[in-house]
């Protein structure tokens, strides 16, 4: 008998301390290799490399070929993006993050891993997405975060998503002074936060009633 790797998301908003709370983690599990934590939002050469072999060792051994499948019609049927086209770099970098997240996770439960923690996963993705469709309205949503859950679902994997929170002026303050490059950090006040919040916020009522 195998015991299922349990796999936890950090999930929320830019600054509010998911690489943080990771690199400190990983401080204290870094001789654990039971325990892996790792950091998704680096970019380098290397990183690229590793994550296409991760792709690829998972496909040919053990990767969910059902999951796959409704990742890929996901992504014909229902993700209509505004803020780009739909073949762009944009569109083609989440899809690839999302095969890159299946894998990685399978990858580990296959090493027999007993937690798995990554600073941005799945539902970060979908968040991601919902920026691109420009669905931030909680009726219009409700279907996209629905079919996302389903395609989680059907990787029969034990994800635990840990909601990262702070203070609307704390946030604020650290994306003015980090300077960073994701969606959030373009255009940075108060206005643009109400609507990245409002986004997030509609994913984690979806994932608790689910």
């Amino acid at each position: 008998y195998r015991k299922t790797m349990k796999t936890i998301e950090l999930f929320g908003l830019p600054a509010t301390g998911k690489s943080y709370l990771l690199n400190k983690l990983q401080k204290k599990f870094r001789f654990n290799n039971k325990i892996i934590l790792t950091y998704f939002n680096s970019y380098s050469t290397f990183n690229l490399i590793r994550k296409c072999m991760t792709i690829v060792i998972a496909s040919l051994f053990f990767l969910n070929i059902k999951g796959i499948f409704k990742l890929i019609l996901f992504f014909i049927n229902f993700y209509k993006p505004i803020k780009s086209n739909l073949i762009s770099l944009r569109t083609l970098r989440i899809f690839f993050n999302a095969m890159y997240l299946i894998s990685l996770i399978k990858f580990n439960h296959f090493l027999r891993r007993k937690i798995l923690m990554i600073d941005q996963g799945l539902y970060q993705l979908l968040w991601s997405i919902m920026y691109e469709m420009d669905y931030l309205n909680k009726e219009n949503s409700h279907l996209i975060v629905r079919r996302w859950i389903n395609i989680i679902n059907s990787l029969n994997i034990k994800l635990d998503v840990f909601h990262c929170k702070a203070r609307k002026k704390t946030i604020l303050n650290r994306l003015a002074l980090r300077q960073g490059n994701s969606i959030i950090e373009k255009i940075i006040n108060e206005d643009n936060y109400s609507y990245y919040f409002l986004s997030f916020s509609n994913i984690i009522s979806e994932i608790k009633f689910n």
